[in-house]
């Protein structure tokens, strides 16, 4: 996974500077989506989607790649889904796109089960090997749980990374202590292994304090299994319970100056209540991907900030103002909470 995360990151860079000759000014999340979904196809499933390498499409199968498909779908497709029948029918291309994210990953699991005596060790050759031993999902369950796992395994840390390039380029004394450390620990052009990261400790913190400001879910629906009592509040089984993750890491009383970006506070190792940071959730239904995605989101940020500065670009209005400018962008809520609009300038060092 850590040489799956240096190669994609690798091929964004080279990507950039091919359309980007002189200056460079993209929006994150478009770049580091392609970088997480590059790897989580080629670790988990051990697929390549063609991201970096344009494949030939198979028209007798399909009428748009798996890629197109799969972006759609996430941007527009739960929306479009949760529409009236007779609405739906206006949007035609997502509609299709759906379909052909389903024919997709059947064909992945598919092909799978018909090759689980070859050596993959990939989560999609466990899951499918778990269940012809043991049963208890249908098809269709399968298929969903194989969508789950690759639209989670990608967003939540494309959108961290896009927060973490707002957050750096508006505290620049952050990103320079940054850059500091991941030279002193790798240089200014070597790759990003799996020994390293406990050492890249400041940048390990600026990814938990990217997560705290900014969890990607920032709410987690639970239902209480027996009759609860917390502090005042009775809690009768089977309530359906909302934990609010912005609220947790956003308390004063945990978090002194909480709305500021302080990845010290990390370094400082102050003692906190382990539910104070719960980012992927807690306890036995917490996110399994978690320390994928720790480790994942470090070695693209470290290898992006060896190559280049973040900056706000100078010349946009919309990133000029006050409000911005001081850690507070408009955001709006699809699969994970993203900036409104961002658009990083990155300056090659």
């Amino acid at each position: 996974m850590v040489e799956q995360s240096n190669n994609a990151t690798q091929l964004l860079i080279n990507r950039i500077e091919k359309q980007h000759p002189s200056r460079i000014v993209i929006d994150p999340f478009n770049e580091v989506q392609d970088v997480t979904l590059d790897v989580i196809g080629k670790v988990a499933f051990g697929y390549d989607l063609g991201i970096f390498e344009k494949r030939l499409l198979d028209t007798s199968r399909h009428s748009m790649s798996f890629l197109d498909a799969l972006k759609l779908t996430m941007s527009w497709g739960f929306i479009v889904q949760s529409l009236p029948t007779s609405i739906q029918s206006m949007f035609k291309e997502t509609k299709t796109a759906v379909k052909e994210v389903e024919r997709y990953m059947r064909e992945l699991v598919d092909t799978r089960m018909e090759n689980l005596e070859s050596e993959k060790h990939d989560l999609l050759s466990l899951l499918v090997s778990s269940n012809q031993e043991r049963g208890g999902l249908t098809d269709r369950e399968l298929m969903s749980d194989v969508f789950i796992f690759l639209l989670a395994g990608h967003e939540t840390s494309a959108t961290t990374l896009q927060w973490m390039t707002y957050e750096l380029a508006i505290n620049p004394s952050v990103q320079k202590r940054a850059y500091e450390e991941i030279v002193s620990v790798i240089g200014t052009d070597g790759d990003i292994s799996y020994e390293d990261y406990e050492k890249l400790s400041f940048v390990q913190a600026c990814v938990n304090e990217t997560l705290r400001l900014h969890p990607p879910v920032v709410g987690v629906p639970k239902v209480a299994r027996k009759d609860t009592t917390i502090g005042s509040y009775k809690i009768p089984a089977g309530t359906d319970i909302i934990l609010d993750i912005m609220g947790i890491h956003l308390d004063e009383k945990v978090w002194p100056e909480a709305t500021k970006f302080k990845p010290e506070r990390f370094i400082e190792q102050e003692k906190r209540h382990p539910c104070s940071l719960i980012p992927f959730s807690i306890g036995l239904r917490k996110c399994i991907g978690f320390r994928f995605s720790e480790i994942e989101t470090l070695v693209i940020i470290a290898k992006l900030i060896q190559k280049y500065e973040f900056v706000i670009p100078s010349d946009d209005p919309k990133m000029n103002t006050e409000s911005v400018l001081r850690g507070q962008i408009p955001m709006y809520q699809m699969v994970t909470l993203k900036p409104d609009y961002l658009k990083i300038e990155l300056k090659r060092r």
